[in-house]
């Protein structure tokens, strides 16, 4: 016996701080369930609400444990007093419910999914008062939400005490490295799962009726800049163009924004909602308007140049590093209302090569990420697992805090950071 574990012997556990279902949560639970499928064993805990989650079903199915890190203090007494008599767990402290995800798993490895990428500090920072090696994957990192003082020195150990820090675009991991003022050599880019197909696609909509733009986006104006976009498409020039917008996306401002754009009387201007398959926006649309002010690099980006459309966005996060300006879509000054309508005119200019714009866009994603992101994470997850293994040591009382403490301490110095799913 040589003492060295298989890597079916080998344990992990995801933790995501995102309070909403999104597209960040796609990389983890779909990671989490290619390990599973590998043999690992995995389990998970999340702040999202559970109903209506089938990444989550799948997860079970596969025999995976998941944990509902949900703090239950703001329900009401008599209903939370229910929910107690049926699952003593929700009774637990947020802080007591990781410390037993921890002690069930007694994880390898913790990856920790942060929609902003500060929001898991407090996870971090237990994780390294018990011996444990952890990966912090940051969906998002953007000049709207800087950590505050406060918080900083935790937010900069958060980071350089990970075994990797991993982004989804190079402009959040150099965002990151600004706002602590200081270079991260564990920090990687990784690629988020997709919702279209791989395979190339050779069809093209129609344009007798006109051209058709989707903007896919949660409708979060703050963030997503859908107002701006209603303001620009209000002119008197594009109600004379020949050119629909569909705003894809449930959010916060979904019935605001359906009333601004009667209000300005938009005519051409849809909401559809959420669609469950994206692949179909592209089935009658000919390519994707996004005005966001934060990203990480979006998805929506991505699928749409998958799916062979033109791409027309803002500046935000990492969209710009996939996108060469004139040939494979269309990138935008700045964010603002003048800087939007001028890409817009520079696309529509050009029009009549789309659909060759479309194609060279797909040849060039399919160039920039993997086939299958989450199977290529989970591959190196597995490596990092096999060499940081032998050196954890399981938590247990012996840790020197009480269990839950580090975690009650810190809120006590500060304010838990705000929810910033992205």
């Amino acid at each position: 016996m040589t003492g060295v574990r298989s890597a079916a012997e080998f344990s992990f556990a995801f933790l995501s701080t995102n309070k909403l279902w999104g597209g960040s949560e796609e990389l983890w639970s779909r990671t989490a369930l290619a390990l599973a499928d590998a043999g690992h064993r995995v389990v998970t805990g999340s702040q999202t609400p559970r109903p209506n989650i089938t990444p989550l079903d799948r997860l079970e199915k596969r025999g995976v444990r998941h944990f509902d890190l949900r703090n239950t203090g703001m329900i009401p007494f008599k209903i939370r007093h229910l929910i107690d008599a049926c699952t003593p767990f929700t009774r637990m402290t947020q802080a007591a419910k990781i410390d037993h995800l921890f002690r069930s798993a007694r994880p390898d490895l913790v990856i920790i999914s942060q929609g902003l990428n500060y929001e898991g500090w407090q996870w971090a920072e237990r994780c390294r008062q018990v011996g444990l090696s952890y990966v912090l994957i940051s969906q998002k990192a953007d000049d709207m939400h800087w950590p505050r003082d406060e918080i900083r020195r935790a937010f900069m150990d958060a980071h350089r005490g990970a075994v990797e820090s991993l982004f989804v675009s190079n402009h959040n991991l150099r965002l990151t490295e600004e706002q602590i003022a200081g270079s991260l050599p564990n920090a990687r880019v990784v690629a988020n799962p997709f919702l279209v197909p791989w395979a190339k696609r050779d069809d093209w909509p129609d344009t007798g009726n006109g051209f058709r733009l989707a903007c896919v986006a949660r409708l979060d104006t703050v963030e997503k800049g859908q107002a701006a976009l209603l303001r620009v498409l209000a002119q008197p020039k594009w109600r004379e163009r020949p050119l629909r917008v569909s705003f894809y996306g449930a959010g916060p401002d979904a019935e605001g924004l359906r009333e601004m754009a009667r209000y300005l009387d938009v005519e051409r201007a849809d909401f559809p909602g959420f669609i469950a398959t994206p692949e179909r926006v592209w089935d009658d649309h000919h390519g994707l308007v996004l005005c966001s002010r934060c990203e990480g690099l979006p998805l929506a980006v991505v699928e749409t140049m998958l799916s062979g459309r033109v791409a027309v966005i803002t500046p935000a996060g990492g969209g710009a590093e996939v996108i060469e300006h004139g040939r494979t879509g269309f990138v935008a000054a700045g964010h603002s209302e003048f800087e939007i309508d001028a890409i817009l005119e520079e696309a529509w200019a050009s029009r009549d090569d789309w659909q060759a714009i479309g194609e060279a866009a797909g040849r060039s994603i399919r160039t920039q990420i993997p086939s299958d992101p989450s199977a290529t994470l989970a591959a190196e997850l597995s490596i990092l697992a096999a060499r940081q293994g032998a050196h954890n040591r399981a938590p247990s009382s012996d840790t020197g805090l009480p269990v839950g403490h580090a975690f009650e301490r810190a809120a006590e110095r500060t304010l838990a950071p705000a929810d910033q799913s992205a």
